[in-house]
């Protein structure tokens, strides 16, 4: 893993676990905080599933498909070892799913604690991990999307 990278991921799963352990040391389960009116709060809820609730109760499961798809995408950024931009975001993305890998070997569910919404309309709730994946996930969809340059010879 080159530094970069691992620069990136380290401070991703500080950011992730020191903001998750906040939650926990505040907050009872289903606890909520309004912190902009009804546009935001922060609640602490425990994840069983991934993004939106789906596979609830596969813990395990996601979990060992994590490990695989970490150790891909670390494989994979060997590839790009002068491409700052696709570090940082292979970076965010394996930092986020380290930091909820965590969450679910240690606590078999990953803590979300950030919700938005409008009274009994509300967004699933995420958290720092959730955030960086998505971020990291974007940079590489906007970065391969940009036309080539002359002699550039990225695949």
């Amino acid at each position: 893993m080159s530094p970069y990278l691992g620069i990136v991921v380290a401070v991703v799963l500080v950011l992730d676990q020191a903001t998750k352990w906040l939650i926990r040391a505040n907050f009872h389960p289903y606890e909520t905080r309004q912190i902009l009116g009804d546009v935001f709060h922060l609640t602490f809820y425990q994840n069983t599933g991934m993004a939106f609730g789906l596979l609830e109760g596969y813990s395990g499961v996601i979990a060992v498909f994590s490990v695989f798809a970490i150790g891909f995408l670390i494989y994979f950024s060997r590839r790009f070892r002068k491409e700052k931009i696709i570090l940082a975001s292979l970076g965010l993305v394996i930092g986020g799913a380290l930091g909820n890998l965590v969450d679910r070997i240690v606590l078999t569910g990953v803590v979300d604690f950030l919700d938005f919404g409008f009274g009994k309309y509300r967004w699933p709730a995420f958290n720092v991990a959730d955030i960086c994946i998505s971020v990291g996930i974007g940079l590489l969809v906007l970065y391969s999307a940009r036309p080539p340059e002359p002699g550039d010879d990225r695949p």
